[in-house]
């Protein structure tokens, strides 16, 4: 048997929160392509337009926040996470622009080149990384809004957003956000940088790039039936010293991506039980259990007795519970739904005690006369 698993690395973001948002494998908004356990961000532009007067980085992160909530009308998919809600989630999202006391890169957390790709909401690929999202060559100029609409950037009021950043993410410090007259802009088509265009008055209005914390989709988790039928007081075909059948659990039989270390294991909860059939597990291996995986060389056995009184087939069941999932992980496919596995144990009739029967040579007899009977073992 075996079940796959997805680790969830945490990463710390500036300006966001310290650990990333997790989402659900089946989350409208996920990105095709993202395995579990991936992390990714999402941009947008709003589709309500402001002035660029404020030198408060907090204004322009207020008017993007409030887009994503339900009064602002965003994706409906910002309300349906888990462990998140819609006005928490709304209060990570920063604005792609810079003030003269915060730039663009320090307040979205994206410093350096690494991170994990951008996407538009609802939309494709804009960059690979952070390095690539300030490189002025996005892999996709079609932007979206905070709904995941397209934004018709042939309208003239579209082209443009307001960003008083430089092309590589830092303040613009002639013309920032709040600037004493004009402010830089950024175009949305595709032969122009989408940071640093060409400036304009502050009074506007013009729209704003946004970008989400980062998201991180849950690990998955599986139950997979390598093995589906055992016979009783064998392994492999070989009996088993004191009819014991035995069921071994390896670590190696889980698959788990990314793999868990010995520094970051991973436990899993589950339950063991036999059916009312026969009894092929002791009251002590019955009930709940846990084995924790890091690619050691760990494993659990379950050691079952063959079941003497019973000349009859029998199951063995192993089930996790959707309920008892470590954090940030849920089940593959029917998320909501517990896995079981059932392992069908097949009778060995030598390992079975002989009927014991006996049989009357009359149906009765006299006083004083000699009564017969016969014992008989069927094997």
């Amino acid at each position: 048997m075996a079940g796959l698993f997805a680790l969830l690395p945490g990463i710390a973001v500036a300006q966001s929160p310290a650990d990333p948002v997790l989402v659900s494998n089946d989350w409208a908004l996920k990105p095709a392509g993202i395995d579990p356990g991936g992390q990714f961000r999402l941009l947008f532009v709003t589709s309500t337009k402001d002035s660029g007067s404020s030198s408060s980085i907090g204004d322009y992160n207020n008017i993007v926040q409030d887009l994503v909530t339900t009064a602002g009308g965003g994706h409906s998919a910002f309300g349906q996470l888990d462990g998140t809600t819609r006005e928490e989630l709304a209060e990570m999202f920063r604005v792609v622009g810079s003030t003269s006391a915060m730039s663009a890169r320090s307040n979205t957390g994206t410093a350096g080149n690494g991170g994990p790709p951008i996407y538009w909401v609802g939309g494709a690929k804009v960059a690979d990384d952070y390095g690539d999202f300030y490189d002025g060559n996005w892999d996709n100029r079609e932007p979206r809004d905070e709904r995941g609409r397209k934004i018709d950037t042939s309208v003239a009021a579209n082209k443009t957003v307001f960003t008083g950043t430089t092309s590589a993410g830092g303040t613009n410090t002639d013309y920032p956000l709040g600037g004493e007259h004009e402010v830089m802009t950024g175009s949305l088509e595709e032969s122009f940088n989408p940071f640093s265009f060409f400036v304009a008055p502050k009074a506007g209005p013009r729209a704003f790039y946004a970008l989400s914390p980062v998201f991180q989709v849950k690990g998955t988790v599986d139950l997979i039936n390598l093995v589906s039928q055992v016979t009783e007081g064998k392994v492999d075909g070989t009996p088993v010293r004191k009819g014991q059948l035995t069921i071994r659990l390896l670590a190696a039989d889980f698959e788990v991506v990314p793999r868990p270390t010995s520094a970051n294991p991973v436990e899993l909860t589950f339950h063991v039980s036999d059916d009312n059939t026969a009894d092929f597990l002791t009251p002590g291996q019955e009930g709940k259990k846990t084995l924790e995986l890091s690619f050691s060389p760990r494993y659990q056995v379950f050691p079952t007795q063959a079941d003497p009184f019973t000349d009859l087939d029998g199951t063995i069941t192993v089930e996790m519970k959707a309920s008892e999932l470590p954090a940030g992980y849920e089940f593959k496919g029917d998320k909501d739904s517990n896995k079981k596995l059932t392992f069908i144990v097949k009778n060995d009739p030598a390992a079975t005690h002989p009927d014991l029967s006996i049989e009357a040579a009359e149906a009765s007899v006299s006083e004083g006369e000699t009564a017969e009977f016969t014992l008989k073992l069927d094997k």
